[in-house]
């Protein structure tokens, strides 16, 4: 597996926060977007985000989920995990945290509205995207780059209503004919009231998670719960109890409860408890 191509998967994904390592030291301060666009969620807001990089008979999926855990005036606390195929295995990493400044420097030659962007834009618009089931108002961006086979071209579509601003990025290198799209796929705004509803559950509700048995998208999904002494898990327990509504292809695993992880609906109907997860999710457990 050519291994610039796990690189480009990972490479778009990036690329609002690209601007992040320069020297601070003498350079006016703005407000960074990206701290921005995350400020106007709560606390647990989570989105995703998928790779998909083609080249000749190969291709690999890769996701990068990010939660909001902390939010205050001077950063944003982000935690992020991200799962891969590139190794010819699905590979999940374990969960990275950091902090978007709120405060960004401007260094000379720049300007606020270069902060946050793909750099060496070329050309740029306004389109209307339908993703997650939403109509997300974006501005696109054409860019260029160089890879280890060649230039690259990419357009990236942004928004000020989605945290991380990253909607959609299509990379083409057309050396090595492939191209990468990225994607936001998944995007979970808690509700207020999520926390005290998961105080009313049984505890053996609580920690359970939905997998697929392998990192197929298509495989079935299992049902399990993590072991107390197992920070990497255990495998999966079947719940008979339980059955779910599944609506959309969706991630390899799903937590589905804990505080911060954006249960939209708990309600007690025909002796059932039914919880939405989110547009495409929703499981019923039986009394």
């Amino acid at each position: 597996m050519p291994r610039f191509l796990f690189r480009m998967s990972v490479l778009v994904m990036t690329l609002p926060l690209s601007l992040s390592a320069f020297d601070t030291a003498t350079a006016e301060e703005v407000e960074h977007p990206i701290y921005r666009s995350w400020a106007k969620h709560p606390i647990g807001t989570t989105i995703t985000l998928r790779s998909v990089t083609i080249s000749g008979g190969h291709t690999i999926v890769t996701t990068n989920r990010t939660r909001l855990v902390k939010l205050t005036a001077s950063a944003a606390e982000l935690e992020t995990t991200m799962t891969s195929d590139g190794t010819g295995k699905v590979v999940e990493s374990p969960p990275q945290t950091y902090s978007q400044r709120r405060m960004f420097p401007l260094f000379a030659g720049m300007t606020k509205d270069d902060i946050g962007k793909p750099p060496k834009t070329s050309k740029n618009g306004e389109e209307t995207l339908k993703l997650v089931g939403k109509e997300i108002k974006t501005r696109w961006f054409d860019s260029t780059g160089q890879t280890e086979v060649g230039k690259s071209s990419t357009r990236t579509w942004m928004s000020d209503d989605v945290p991380g601003k990253l909607v959609k990025a299509v990379t083409q290198v057309p050396a090595a004919k492939n191209s990468t799209t990225v994607e936001l796929i998944e995007f979970m705004i808690p509700d207020k009231n999520a926390t005290q509803n998961l105080q009313r559950l049984s505890p053996r509700y609580r920690g359970l998670f939905v997998r697929r048995k392998t990192g197929s998208s298509h495989s079935p999904l299992v049902f399990g719960r993590r072991a107390k002494t197992n920070d990497q898990g255990m495998p999966p327990i079947e719940v008979p109890w339980i059955s779910l509504a599944w609506k959309a292809r969706g991630e390899r695993e799903l937590p589905v409860f804990g505080p911060l992880h954006g249960l939209a609906l708990l309600t007690r109907e025909q002796g059932r408890r039914a919880v939405k997860i989110n547009e495409h999710l929703q499981l019923n457990m039986k009394s």
